[in-house]
């Protein structure tokens, strides 16, 4: 996206900065409404959000950036807001800074805020979360907190809608800066700091101590000039990072010397409740009994719940393409746009209400603050494997796209770490895979099928995801071997106060994700379905001829109730005589000891576009209707899965789509390479090498994997 396109360089620019899960992102939603625009920061592809605010008779841009502990980095998307904070030449350099900080967690949010302050910026404090300060019979005197840092301060609560309206009053007017700095740097750097200021002029003194902490690394500074800063003081790592500890350390005890005059608390204060049910959600047992029962409730619903709206879904695509059909004429357009283009359009909308429900969840998981807690717990679980707490944020966020995820393990400090969680991201079943795995369960559970109370297809697509998860484990292990790392680090995190999720917050998320899915599924959709619909439909023009003759004798001389299953035949020989046949049967070898045949081959090749395609491909080569279903009122969807059942195989007479077949494609897909925007994102990020080994080994590791399923089940079943 372009830059001009996103911000207007004649506004004053906001910036909302803050500790992670602070409220930043809720904050920005309610200030921004739905005026916002999301893109990518330049030259990374780290999400940035960014928004026109109207408010009075003032325009103002506002960005949101990574959240940050300091402005010291230990990741990309940590670097990102350093950069934008301390390079007054950066394109989204603000003029101002809403620092934003947990009402439940101010030691470290006015340690970051003093930092912000000093790097110059006309700064204001915004306090999150104020009700669960109040919940605890706590107060924050923000008159005193105001006059101990020299700066605004506000009360708010996102949740509540609590204080928005005055923090948006206090965006029409420019604060002043901060008077003076809290930093007291050391003498000795005096000196250094004046012959710094010839290569960054346009810096106070703070970012030029700041940038020599940092090594001075600047990309707007010339080499020579650069080096010439890095020989200053002859810093070496250790001492740097001593100097770093110290300032942070320095920070904090300053924030405790406020918080002891402006936070006053009961004398005896009753033990916080989110305290008393971590006992219970972090336990070394329960906890992980309450993990696995949240997922098995998330894929129950997916299931229960979203039947109702694909229902209706289904039904408006009918309606759609019976318009078609009445509207146009019978031509080769008609049958593109309602065989090919509508046909394979409706194999994915009709699932997108299970991906909204997967992102619903997911929303609240984080939003309610749940998701700290599985992170946490997680960590005992993964550490043997080569992991950390942080592998667990991108891990579990491979459940909604592998694509995000893999640009989350940024936030990953350890380079082979991050490399490891790269690799196996794509091994954690995405929201891509639920229309996969939905049609391949219906193929041997009936809706109606339960066991022990619960809906057999969730269980199943529970094992699935579990699964992946294990085996994402195992390959892990064998990485972290070949690679020769030991995961040294402790992951240290601070788990906020669990709280009411903000439903219309979620809404939004909800909203943008399945938009979003239903965009970039939508122009892959609309592309293979053109180009497989022309596959089918055309051949080899002897061979079409030939089929077309034999069968018109056949029919001219048949009686009248044998013509329409003649005809059927006749369409189904001109389909295996196809341009998709052809291709399919060319790597039918390939695949014939996995249980698939051609068709299956060619919904393999193009689920390598999106994995949601594969659904899409089966409607489309299945698209001709028995006569003997014409009158069914059954929807398209169940259609298409009794089509499968029936399905035999020319030469031996045996059903196609057989359980140890169906079985086999659920271990494939649960395996494979996601899709080809999962390989561009990991070669941008880990290099053409990485790239290709992980496409290889996860290739290599669904084919066996599917061929092993296939030959056992075959033998189990006789």
């Amino acid at each position: 996206m372009d830059y001009s396109e996103i911000k207007s360089t004649s506004l004053s620019t906001v910036a909302l900065v803050g500790n992670p899960n602070s409220g930043k992102s809720s904050l920005f939603n309610i200030l921004s409404g739905l005026n916002q625009r999301v893109g990518n920061f330049p030259g990374v592809t780290v999400e940035r959000k960014l928004a026109k605010l109207h408010l009075g008779d003032r325009d103002l841009n506002l960005i949101d950036l990574p959240g940050v502990n300091s402005l010291y980095p230990k990741s990309e998307d940590e670097r990102i807001t350093s950069d934008v904070l301390s390079q007054a030449g950066n394109l989204d350099h603000p003029n101002r800074v809403l620092v934003l900080t947990d009402a439940t967690q101010l030691r470290r949010g006015i340690a970051f805020c003093m930092q912000v302050m000093d790097m110059g910026f006309p700064t204001t404090l915004v306090v999150n979360m104020i009700d669960l300060l109040e919940a605890e019979n706590m107060k924050l005197d923000t008159a005193k907190l105001s006059g101990h840092l020299g700066i605004p301060v506000f009360e708010i609560s996102v949740l509540k809608n609590r204080g928005i309206a005055e923090l948006k009053q206090h965006l029409t007017h420019d604060p002043p800066p901060p008077s003076a700095p809290f930093l007291q740097i050391p003498p000795a750097f005096r000196a250094m700091l004046e012959e710094v200021g010839q290569f960054l002029p346009q810096a106070n003194d703070f970012q030029r101590y700041r940038r020599l902490l940092l090594n001075s690394s600047d990309e707007h500074i010339p080499p020579m000039d650069l080096e010439r800063i890095r020989q200053l003081g002859k810093l070496t790592p250790k001492v740097r990072q001593q100097l770093i500890n110290n300032e942070l350390l320095v920070r904090l005890d300053r924030a405790d010397e406020i918080l002891e005059d402006v936070l006053m608390a009961p004398p005896t204060p009753a033990k916080r409740r989110t305290e008393q049910v971590d006992r219970l959600f972090t336990h070394p047992v329960w906890g992980y009994v309450i993990f696995v029962g949240i997922l098995l409730l998330i894929f129950q619903s997916i299931f229960a719940w979203a039947e109702y709206p694909m229902s209706w879904i289904e039904m408006g695509m009918g309606a759609i393409k019976d318009g078609v059909v009445a509207l146009m004429p019978e031509s080769w357009l008609r049958d593109l746009l309602v065989d090919g283009i509508i046909t394979g359009i409706e194999g994915i909308v009709i699932f997108v209400p299970q991906i909204a429900f997967l992102f619903f969840f997911i929303s609240i998981l984080e939003d309610s603050g749940y998701m700290a807690r599985a992170v946490y717990i997680m960590d005992r679980i993964m550490r043997p494997f080569g992991f950390s707490g942080r592998s667990v944020i991108p891990l579990m966020g491979g459940m909604a796209c592998a694509i995000p995820s893999i640009m989350m393990t940024r936030s990953i400090s350890s380079p082979k770490e991050r490399l490891i969680t790269i690799l196996v991201t794509p091994l954690i079943s995405c929201s891509a895979r639920i229309p996969v795995y939905t049609l391949l369960i219906a193929l041997f559970i009936a809706p109606s099928q339960e066991y022990a109370f619960f809906d057999a297809r969730g269980l199943v697509m529970t094992g699935l995801y579990f699964l992946g998860f294990f085996m994402a484990l195992m390959v892990a292990w064998v990485f972290k071997h070949v690679l020769k790392y030991e995961s040294r680090g402790v992951f240290v995190m601070e788990l906020p106060a669990y709280r009411m999720p903000q439903w219309k917050n979620i809404g939004l998320t909800v909203g943008q994700k399945s938009w979003s899915f239903i965009a970039e599924a939508g122009k892959i959709i609309f592309a293979v379905s053109i180009i497989l619909w022309v596959l089918v439909r055309f051949g080899p023009a002897e061979e079409k001829e030939q089929i077309q003759s034999t069968y018109q004798a056949l029919i001219d001389q048949a009686p009248a109730d044998q013509v329409d299953s003649l005809q059927y035949a006749q369409q189904s020989a001109l389909h295996n005589a196809s341009f998709a046949a052809v291709l399919g049967k060319t790597i039918e070898p390939v695949i014939r000891p996995l249980g698939y045949d051609w068709k299956i081959g060619i919904s393999l090749i193009t689920s390598f576009a999106a994995r949601e395609v594969f659904v899409s491909t089966m409607s489309i080569i299945y698209q001709q209707d028995d006569p003997a279903e014409a009158e069914d009122e059954d929807t398209g969807r169940l259609r298409l899965v009794q089509r499968l059942q029936k399905e035999k195989h020319p030469e031996t007479g045996k059903p196609i789509y057989s359980l140890a077949t169906v079985l086999s494609l659920l271990i494939f897909y649960a395996f494979a390479m996601q899709c080809v925007s999962t390989l561009a994102v990991t070669r941008k990020e880990a290099g053409w090498k990485w790239a290709l080994i992980m496409v290889t080994y996860l290739s290599a590791l669904a084919y066996f994997a599917a061929w092993g399923t296939h030959a056992l089940v075959s033998f189990w079943i006789g």
